[in-house]
């Protein structure tokens, strides 16, 4: 019997720049690991659901929360979170 093809692991980092943007935009109090961990199950979900659209370098959005997103780039070693952007803030701002 052949057996069911299952997806690769994909392990979630995030970068420097991303962890302290999270801290100055989100106003959420998380440990980094509990937030890749969080990222990783709302990249399956979206994957798995409407699915992701990456640019030509595999790079795309994913939404956090209604005003918050991560732009996320796919590398050999998993997902890359490279930065938060608050569009709330952008919008009150502008």
């Amino acid at each position: 019997m052949a057996r069911g093809i299952r997806a690769r692991h994909q392990d979630v980092v995030i970068s420097d720049h991303a962890w302290q943007r999270w801290t100055e935009r989100a106003g959420i109090k998380i440990k980094r690991k509990k937030l890749a961990k969080n990222i990783k199950r709302k990249l399956t979900s979206a994957v798995q659901g409407t699915g992701m659209y990456l640019d030509k370098t595999g790079a795309g959005w994913l939404e956090i929360s209604p005003w918050l997103w991560a732009a996320v780039r796919l590398t050999n070693h998993g997902w890359l979170v490279t930065t938060f952007i608050n569009w709330k803030h952008k919008k009150e701002a502008g």
